[in-house]
C-alpha cells in the first residue's frame, strides 16, 4: 500500500510541475515576466526533487525548464540566462545520444547562445562542454522557436 501511495505522490508531483512549467510559459506569451521567473523557479525546485531520487527519468525535465527560463531571462537581458543554459547542456551530455529530445533541447540552446549574440563554439570551449554538441544546432529564428514552446510539455 505504500508502494502504492508513493507512486501516486510521484504522479502527482510530476503533473503539479508541468503545470508549474506550462504555467511559466503561459504567462511569457501574456508578457507576464514575473510571474513565468516564479513559475519556473517552483518548476525547476520540484523537477531537482524529482531527479535528486530518479535522473534518468527527471533530469531531462530539469533542462527543459532551465532551458525555458533561460529564454525568457534572455528576453529579458538577464545574464542568468547563459548560467541556466549551460547547467542545461551539463545535464544533457548524457542524453544527446540517445534521446531524441535531449538532441532538440541542446539546439533550443544553441538559439538562445546565437539569441546573446554569442558564438556557440566559443560558449562551450569556455564551458568544457563537447563541441560535438554543435551538431544539433537547428535553424530557425528565436521567434520560430518561442512560439514553438507550446508545443514543449
Amino acid at each position: 500500500a505504500s508502494e502504492d501511495q508513493a507512486l501516486v505522490d510521484s504522479v502527482g508531483r510530476a503533473l503539479f510541475l508541468a503545470a508549474r512549467n506550462n504555467l511559466g510559459l503561459l504567462h511569457v506569451n501574456c508578457n507576464e515576466y514575473p510571474q513565468a521567473d516564479q513559475a519556473y523557479q517552483e518548476a525547476l525546485e520540484i523537477r531537482r526533487d524529482l531527479a535528486a531520487t530518479n535522473s534518468q527519468t527527471y533530469l531531462p525535465y530539469v533542462a527543459t525548464t532551465l532551458i525555458n527560463w533561460a529564454e525568457l531571462s534572455q528576453k529579458q537581458e538577464n545574464q542568468l540566462s547563459l548560467e541556466q543554459a549551460k547547467e542545461a547542456l551539463h545535464i544533457l551530455i548524457p542524453f544527446v545520444e540517445w534521446m531524441p529530445r535531449a538532441k532538440k533541447l541542446v539546439g533550443d540552446v544553441i538559439i538562445i547562445l546565437q539569441a546573446w549574440k554569442l558564438d556557440p563554439k566559443t560558449f562551450l570551449l569556455q564551458h568544457n562542454l563537447p563541441l560535438d554538441l554543435l551538431q544539433y544546432a537547428r535553424k530557425g529564428s528565436f521567434l520560430t522557436r518561442f512560439l514553438s514552446l507550446f508545443k514543449r510539455y
